[in-house]
């Protein structure tokens, strides 16, 4: 028979994840299952209004939902009339077992809104359960089925705020595009340019906006609206705009690269810190017993994380029933009033866990970054220097009261981290091709350490020689293998022709993020006045009783636990006495469980995850002289010994790079407690008693190699 319509040139085509085929026109869709008897079938107002009841001569788009649900998207069309009926549009839902579209504006429930705008622009999955939603009224997330937008609904906090300040600048975020990612960093092209979304907040790169064609011209008066935008392996991204086509080389497929050549280099050092303790979380988090009182805490915190996200899930599926008309509101305002009140809970247990445990607290209630506040917290002989990786270079983030600077560096990734590990294994002792164990031992000393150290020490600290000249203490924020470099021992030509340390001119110590500079800048004086020091619980350790023994004739107050006396019980029993806890004992890292690696005590071996569940409420400083202390496994180098200790709120850490010689960690110990009964603090001491080694043995070359003195490290408050 003569059909009365043209279903039109094809405009979507959509293979679902059961593998139907759904191909959209203006006017009809067509779906193809062949599970179904090899079925072919025709949708559309024109064809069949009961099975699909749009009343629309324009389907927009079709696209299917991270829980799989079908949506059509057909224009509003209102001034247009068929007859005498208004093409009105709408938001179509498949309903698999009608063998039809339902239209979610027509819901037999009237008293229920959609909490987003219908007219959807574009839907991109960013990870297995969200989506962000271009609109016509901006964007929206689908979060396990569970629609909200971002310019109204607060459970979403940080996006909703971040959003709402980037909308009171640039209203028009509207007509969103399908997003794109550099890293973990995704792209969105709408009606003011393009914006960011990364880690639950919304960012504007006025920067790259800038370069849009003619945006000079014509930015201010719509130019900037993005039709689409893409980006290839290499990079480089591709934006359509009604004055034609950008593409814009990104410096590579990294989001870092991305982050600081169009954001200040403030946003850029906040995304780094985040995304670096998110990643300590998760390794600190695992590795806490369960059988302890902080893992009970920590399952009940789950039990409640996993409640309200079977509450969002059940909400989502009643939400898309009363969108239908099988469901009532009242079964969803039902479910709200539970996750209220599981939500209070949730506060509750984290108040508690505050005044408990704040090391736990601070873990699972990742801290946002605030560079200002970091600033102001620093002294004026006081700096921090971050080194951030990117694609085709090094960032060098100088960070003093006074200033913030950035300067790039031309270095490959490759090259650098070679270079660090040569030198590391020269000092060390060890392969650095063997990186199961952080370092393995080898048995030659042969590699250029001395080029390689003057090498690092042009690339790491020349680029901000000018603006730490002044300064005497230096925080360094490592990553990746620079956590095994000691900084200290990077090295110079002087004036006089000779070779001359960091360690000669500043004070060095080191941070794993911004983070824990702000929660050790906030740390209160000790008020216990004891020194403890346990030592040699095996009997193989001569030196660490002559340690020990030096250390007492140095400090006043002090105990001391040595042979057997040297167990973990003893040291439960005193930890709220001690002001000071001193280990001379073995260390030990474990190859792939890093959560394994130990102490060695007398009575047994206190693992990463028991250092973080043992309450030390009272020490300022734990000196660990223990080889390997501040060593991490390959991918994870921030999670060492050390840092266990930092977790669980200590907030100074004295550790070793690598094995140690024992007579030297005696003369170095020495003087270290000499400077701090003098009032020097951490870094200052640590450094004076490096100099003192220098200059006591100038004259012995091969004690003068940083493998005797540069393994002792600082790590936290000086």
């Amino acid at each position: 028979p003569k059909r009365e319509y043209v279903a039109g040139p094809v405009k979507n085509i959509l293979i679902d994840r059961s593998g139907v085929i759904w191909v959209t026109t203006g006017l009809s869709i067509f779906r193809y299952d062949k599970t179904d008897k090899d079925t072919l079938t025709e949708y559309g107002f024109f064809k069949d209004p009961s099975r699909f009841p749009s009343y629309t001569h324009m389907i927009y788009r079709i696209i299917e939902t991270l829980d799989r649900r079908i949506w059509v998207i057909c224009s509003d069309e209102r001034h247009l009339f068929y007859r005498g009926i208004k093409l009105a549009g709408g938001l179509l839902q498949w309903d698999k077992s009608k063998k039809a579209f339902v239209n979610l504006q027509m819901s037999k429930t009237t008293s229920y809104e959609l909490p987003f705008n219908w007219f959807i622009t574009s839907y991109t999955p960013i990870d297995s359960a969200r989506a962000i939603i271009g609109t016509l009224n901006g964007f929206a997330e689908d979060y396990y089925g569970n629609i909200r937008s971002f310019n109204t609904d607060q459970k979403a906090e940080n996006a909703q705020n971040s959003y709402s300040k980037i909308k009171q600048q640039h209203p028009s975020l509207f007509l969103g595009t399908k997003g794109v990612n550099i890293g973990n960093i995704w792209l969105f092209g709408c009606a003011e340019g393009v914006v960011c979304y990364t880690n639950g907040n919304w960012y504007y790169p006025e920067r790259f906006n800038q370069l849009l064609p003619d945006d000079q011209e014509y930015g201010q008066y719509g130019g900037r609206l993005v039709h689409a935008i893409s980006v290839d392996k290499y990079g480089r991204i591709f934006i359509s705009t009604d004055l034609g086509t950008m593409v814009y080389n990104s410096g590579g497929s990294d989001g870092m690269s991305f982050l600081f050549r169009n954001f200040s280099s403030a946003e850029a050092l906040i995304y780094q810190n985040q995304n670096q303790l998110q990643n300590e979380a998760a390794v600190v988090l695992n590795s806490i017993p369960r059988n302890s009182p902080s893992g009970a805490l920590l399952d009940e915190y789950n039990q409640n994380q996993t409640g309200l996200l079977s509450l969002e899930r059940k909400k989502s599926e009643n939400q898309k029933n009363l969108l239908t008309g099988i469901e009532k509101k009242v079964s969803i305002d039902s479910l709200s009033l539970e996750q209220e009140q599981i939500m209070k809970k949730q506060v509750q247990l984290l108040l508690q866990l505050e005044q408990k445990d704040p090391a736990l607290f601070q873990l699972l209630k990742v801290p946002p970054v605030d560079l200002l506040t970091s600033r102001k917290k620093l002294k004026d002989n006081e700096c921090l220097i971050q080194y951030i990786p990117m694609s085709n270079g090094l960032g060098i983030q100088f960070i003093s009261g006074q200033k913030v600077v950035f300067r790039e560096i031309k270095i490959s990734q490759k090259q650098l981290m070679d270079s660090v590990m040569k030198v590391v294994s020269w000092l060390s002792g060890r392969n650095p091709n063997d990186t199961s164990r952080g370092i393995t031992p080898i048995k030659s000393k042969s590699l250029p350490a001395e080029i390689t150290l003057g090498y690092l020490y042009s690339i790491l600290i020349r680029p901000v020689l000018n603006d730490i000249r002044n300064i005497r203490n230096v925080y360094i924020i490592p990553y990746g293998k620079l956590y095994y470099l000691p900084f200290s021992a990077l090295a110079y030509e002087s004036e006089t022709g000779s070779r001359r340390y960091l360690v000669e001119d500043h004070n060095i110590g080191f941070i794993s993020t911004l983070s824990l500079f702000d929660l050790i800048a906030g740390y209160k004086e000790s008020t216990a006045i004891g020194a403890y020091l346990f030592a040699d619980p095996d009997g193989t350790l001569p030196f660490a009783r002559q340690e020990i023994d030096s250390i007492k004739t140095t400090i006043g107050s002090c105990f001391e636990f040595v042979g057997k006396e040297a167990t973990v019980e003893q040291l439960e029993r005193i930890s709220d006495k001690c002001k000071i806890l001193h280990l001379a004992t073995h260390g030990h890292l474990e190859k792939g469980k890093i959560e394994q690696s130990w102490i060695l005590f007398a009575d047994k071996k206190l693992t990463m995850a028991d250092i973080f569940i043992t309450k030390l409420p009272n020490v300022e400083m734990v000196v660990l002289s223990t080889c390997e202390s501040s060593l991490g496994a390959e991918g994870i180098e921030y999670a060492t010994l050390a840092r266990a200790f930092t977790n669980s709120g200590v907030p100074t850490v004295v550790s070793t790079l690598w094995e140690i010689n024992d007579q030297t960690t005696q003369e170095i110990m020495t003087d270290f407690y000499k400077a701090i009964t003098d009032q020097k603090n951490k870094f200052e001491a640590l450094a004076i008693a490096q100099r003192n080694f220098l200059e006591r043995h100038k004259t012995d070359t091969k004690k003068l190699y940083p493998f005797y003195w540069a393994p002792f490290i600082v790590l936290g408050r000086p």
